[in-house]
């Protein structure tokens, strides 16, 4: 057999080679890897107000900042937020309530970030039902005829609670002068065409659709109690509260994006996403009333201490929150400079 003998200048040739070869193949596998999508996981409810985070997801606004958004469907926030304290969700889209902020003074980390819903428009998107029958009887015209009645509201130390209370206190009565049936938005809806409910609470597009059925009727619009009130709001929990800020900085700045496009209004191409999530028809997407949601994401704060301050004086929260237990605007800030540059 012919030996081949190497002097250590080949060898050295070699080996240099083969370590450029495997930089190399690491640079690439490192670049892969940079430009590997991140997912999060994203409550879903099919309501008109959850759009923002539709037109985002359809119009590439995730995509445009390394996201892929998975909407899981838990249902209401008393069932989506266990998920959110234990890393399982992301972010859930809802109404701060007494157990959220119970659990943070418990030591959860979760906080209200951006915008969902506040009030302060003519037009409702929120409201309190009554079936027609009883009103066209006069059986339920007025706060007073409250009492005794079936009414529909959602879980309880909620806005609905907080809602309602405030109502009856024009008749001086009280949550205890009525009987309250827990359940969500769809069961109430159903619940007052069935006529096992006297009365509700309904958000868009559930409460067009009962007016337009003709079972029902608006009684008391909710501006009208709360004409500067936030009503509902982008929640983060540890996993971008901690674990990585940096998502929840590039998913607030896809939010906005896409918040700002459903400012525009009811645009062919917005209702035809909205319809695709929700599956509520084009027609009445268009009839119904969209949520007003601030464009730069900013929270009515004052509100959502008036509200903490109801729960803590009925009884609902042990303690009241600093506003940095509970609340984080820098997701939002840091949205807006992004996005204020790019226009620039």
């Amino acid at each position: 057999m012919k030996k081949i003998c190497l002097d250590t200048a080949a060898v050295f040739l070699i080996f240099c080679t083969i370590i450029s070869s495997f930089m190399s193949n690491g640079c690439k596998r490192q670049s892969k890897k940079s430009g590997e999508m991140s997912t999060l996981k994203v409550n879903f409810t099919p309501i008109t107000g959850l759009g923002p985070l539709f037109i985002a997801q359809e119009e590439g606004y995730f995509k445009e900042q390394g996201l892929t958004v998975e909407f899981v469907k838990l249902g209401h926030a008393a069932k989506a937020m266990p998920a959110l304290m234990n890393g399982d969700l992301d972010v859930i889209p809802a109404v701060m309530t007494a157990g959220f902020l119970n659990a943070i003074a418990k030591g959860k980390n979760m906080k209200v970030v951006a915008d969902r819903k506040h009030t302060g428009s003519k037009l409702s998107t929120s409201g309190f039902m009554v079936r027609k029958d009883l009103w066209d009887s006069g059986t339920v015209v007025d706060v007073e005829d409250f009492r005794g009645k079936k009414i529909g509201l959602l879980s309880v130390g909620g806005h609905s609670d907080y809602f309602m209370s405030k109502v009856l206190m024009r008749a001086n009565l009280t949550l205890e002068d009525i009987h309250v049936v827990r359940g969500g938005f769809p069961l109430i809806m159903e619940a007052l065409k069935n006529k096992s409910l006297d009365a509700g609470l309904l958000e868009e597009p559930f409460k067009t659709i009962a007016q337009k059925s003709e079972y029902t009727v608006e009684m008391i619009p909710i501006h009208e109690v709360f004409p500067d009130d936030q009503i509902a709001a982008i929640m983060f929990g540890p996993n971008l509260l901690v674990k990585n800020r940096d998502l929840g900085k590039r998913f607030m700045v896809a939010y906005l994006k896409g918040v700002r496009k459903f400012n525009e209004g009811k645009t062919d191409r917005n209702v035809k996403i909205l319809h695709e999530y929700t599956e509520i028809d084009e027609e009445i997407l268009k009839q119904c009333g969209w949520d007003a949601i601030h464009s730069d994401g900013r929270l009515k704060i004052e509100s959502l201490f008036a509200f903490q301050d109801w729960l803590y004086e009925n009884g609902l929260v042990d303690i009241k929150l600093e506003e940095d237990q509970f609340i984080d605007m820098s997701f939002v800030e840091y949205a807006n400079k992004i996005l204020e540059s790019s226009q620039e």
